[in-house]
This record gives structure tokens, C-alpha cells and sequence, in this order.
């Protein structure tokens, strides 16, 4: 049965704590004790690196596929836009609304869009100004590098993992 990285973890400490107690004087015993809990953990952590590596080539794997997709729907959708475009210059040109097919019918329809002005074009009335505040986290992060207040207040340290 395969022990979980967090008991071993348990594990090391307890032999740790069994070899303070002694006074850092160690037998055979707990030296071999000791001796397997490293080894165990060295393997655990090898496994999970392996593990992690495994993920990121399928995360690489899977981008690659997706961006495969995304181009193919990209051509696809392009090459329905020109289709489309084709035939509301052919219907315009020959001034008809309504095409029948032997598929269906076919209606030459328009919307409403505003033009692209320049804004100082446009009546005040219909301007719409937005406001985005964010924050600025690099410059946040270097002031905080000299202010332990600042640190203390603005600043976690979260743990990753970097596998060289």
C-alpha cells in the first residue's frame, strides 16, 4: 500500500524528534529507521516528480490540440465570412432581397450599426466615458521589497513548485 507524502512526512519528523531526544547519539536502530524514511521520501518525491513532468507534457500535448482546433475553426469561420460576403455582393448587384434555392430560401436582410467616427463626432449625450482601476502589482511588489510594513500588508508568499 503506498503511503501518502504528508505521513512520511510524519514519519521524519517523529524520527527526528526521537533522535533530539536522544541527544543527536544514534543507535543502529533508529539510523536505519532513519536511513529508510529519507530513502521512502527521496522516492515518493521522485514519483511525484515524474507525475508532475507527465502533466506538463499533457498540458503541452492538450495546448498544442486546441490550438490546432482554434486555427481550423478560425480557417472554417473565414472562409464562411468570404461565402457570405460573396453572396450579399452578388444579391446586391443583382438588386434582389430574397433568393430561392433548392436548400431554402435565401433573404438579403440589414441592421443597424453605427458608424466608426472619430468621437469628437459624436453628441456628448452618447459618450460614454469608463474608469478601470488595477492594480499595479510589479511596482507594488518592488516597494514592499524595502518596507516590512508594506510587506506585512500587501504581500503573501504562496509555495510552488519549480522542478529543474
Amino acid at each position: 500500500m503506498s503511503i501518502a507524502l504528508f505521513e512520511l512526512d510524519q514519519r521524519f519528523v517523529d524520527i527526528v524528534k526521537k533522535i533530539e531526544d536522544a541527544g543527536g547519539i544514534v543507535d543502529e536502530q533508529l539510523e536505519k529507521e532513519y536511513d529508510n524514511i529519507c530513502f521512502e521520501l527521496l522516492l515518493k518525491e521522485e514519483n511525484y516528480i515524474k507525475i508532475v513532468e507527465h502533466f506538463d507534457s499533457q498540458i503541452e500535448l492538450g495546448k498544442k490540440i486546441i490550438d490546432r482546433i482554434y486555427s481550423k475553426l478560425k480557417t472554417y469561420k473565414n472562409r464562411q465570412d468570404r461565402l457570405k460576403q460573396n453572396l450579399i455582393i452578388s444579391m446586391r448587384a443583382r438588386n434582389i432581397e430574397i433568393a430561392e434555392t433548392e436548400l431554402g430560401k435565401i433573404h438579403l436582410q440589414y441592421s443597424n450599426k453605427v458608424k466608426d467616427l472619430p468621437i469628437s463626432e459624436i453628441p456628448s449625450e452618447f459618450i460614454r466615458t469608463k474608469v478601470i482601476q488595477e492594480i499595479d502589482k510589479v511596482n507594488l511588489k518592488t516597494a514592499c521589497k524595502d518596507n516590512p510594513e508594506m510587506t506585512e500588508k500587501f504581500i503573501i508568499r504562496e509555495p510552488f513548485i519549480k522542478i529543474y
